[in-house]
């Protein structure tokens, strides 16, 4: 932790090594700076050491590099469901009440929730710095759990070898979805179901039980 021209920052260790996973504009994220974050709420009341559940609003990087304060090296376990760089865009549909929706409009909206597009390697770019900063962020017995499907899981695993060690992978957990997507086509070929999501565990020491 250093003091940079009066803003705080804090150095992001360089990643284990081997096997690596190389693209166009790679970039390991060196420095975070500490920033202000929008807490939005707060869940139930703070138990004896002052830790209370907090929703944070924002650029989950930014609100990383804020919890670095206060938590660098001190969480036990991150669990992240990211975008699965699906191609998609998520809307929610949203209901009125009978005689709130404006004359004229229909009863149902959608609202933009978030958009699941990327270009060229950006989605790789995004996951790296955020996995390296998870890492500053654990505890030495702490442990991540990273959801993917089968879109880019095999590309995080490398990412995650490199920034873990792959001697710190634990195990891979399949996840059956609940109900499958219907055999289709892609581009005329036929596809096979997709029953299952996968679930990375690495830890950060390689005795963490």
């Amino acid at each position: 932790m250093t003091q940079d021209d009066g803003a705080l920052t804090f150095p992001v260790e360089e990643g284990a090594g081997r096997p690596m996973l190389s693209w166009e504009g790679k970039r390991p994220l060196r420095v975070v700076k500490y920033c202000e974050a929008l807490l939005k709420e707060q869940y139930g009341e703070p138990d004896r050491g002052g830790w209370v559940n907090r929703l944070y609003w924002g650029d989950n990087l930014k609100v990383m590099g804020h919890l670095m304060k206060e938590f660098k090296g001190k969480i036990k376990l991150i669990y992240i469901d990211p975008p699965f760089d699906s191609k998609g865009e998520y809307r929610r549909r949203i209901r009125l009440k009978k005689g709130k929706e404006p004359a004229g409009e229909a009863s149902v909206i959608e609202e933009m929730q978030y958009t699941d597009i990327w270009a060229d390697h950006q989605y790789l770019q995004f996951m790296y710095q955020r996995l390296q900063l998870i890492r500053e962020l654990l505890s030495e017995d702490g442990s991540l759990y990273v959801h993917l499907d089968y879109r880019q899981s095999h590309y995080i695993k490398v990412i995650l070898d490199e920034i873990f060690g792959s001697d710190n992978f634990r195990n891979e957990i399949i996840v059956r979805r609940a109900t499958k997507n219907l055999q289709g086509q892609f581009n005329g070929v036929a596809m096979l179901n997709t029953a299952t999501d996968s679930i990375f565990w690495y830890s950060k020491n390689p005795d963490t039980r």
